[in-house]
């Protein structure tokens, strides 16, 4: 006898509607406007939790102490670029009105030369996958260095988000991967406050 599909279903959906939440969270703390920002005043405050060894009192963690946690949760590859680099990009927050006339806020990255020199080359980096439909295999998602359980995760700015257009789709995993592909900076994305793309990416194992 096969299996009733309708439960497995039912998860999947679950799961997606979970992520999509997740997302949209992520999207709110990018798209706060936080005028004239420097490192310093990129600041969250989280409850304490305990992972991995690592103890989160509630008080506030600036942009440099979540640069500092990375390396707890990924490696640089071979050849890689490491997150340091994406996060010493500043958010400058700006205004501008839509094609119907509303007023809106956003934030446009300040690239460093580092980050520049960059622009239009392959790149190696490992990160965490964050999907974007209920698939299984990703074509199109974005990429961070903390993975969906941990606290930091929620807090990170538009300067540690990559987006990512696979060539071939790539299975999801709660595990960190190796993805390349050509990098492009985004100088000004009013929809989505993207700072960078990965094109062509593929899964490097």
């Amino acid at each position: 006898m096969s299996e009733d599909p309708k439960p497995q279903k039912q998860q999947t959906g679950f799961i997606f509607l979970a992520f999509l939440v997740l997302f949209l969270g992520m999207l709110a703390v990018a798209l706060k406007p936080q005028p004239q920002m420097t490192q310093e005043q990129i600041s969250v405050t989280v409850k304490e939790t305990t992972l991995s060894g690592i103890t989160l009192s509630e008080e506030e963690y600036t942009q440099d102490d979540l640069l500092n946690n990375i390396d707890n949760f990924v490696q640089t590859p071979l050849g890689g670029v490491n997150w340091q680099v994406f996060g010493k990009t500043e958010a400058k927050a700006y205004k501008f009105k839509t094609e119907d006339g509303y007023d809106m806020e956003g934030v446009r990255p300040e690239f460093t030369p580092d980050i520049k020199a960059l622009d239009g080359n392959d790149i190696l980096i490992q990160g965490y996958m964050f999907p974007l439909d209920q698939e299984e295999d990703q074509k199109l998602f974005l990429i961070g260095p903390f993975p969906l359980s941990c606290p930091f995760h929620y807090h990170v700015s538009a300067n540690l988000i990559i987006e990512v257009h696979a060539k071939d789709a790539i299975p999801f995993s709660y595990d960190a991967i190796n993805v390349s592909g050509k990098l492009e900076l985004v100088p000004q994305d009013d929809e989505y406050n993207m700072f960078y793309r990965l094109k062509d990416a593929k899964l490097v194992k």
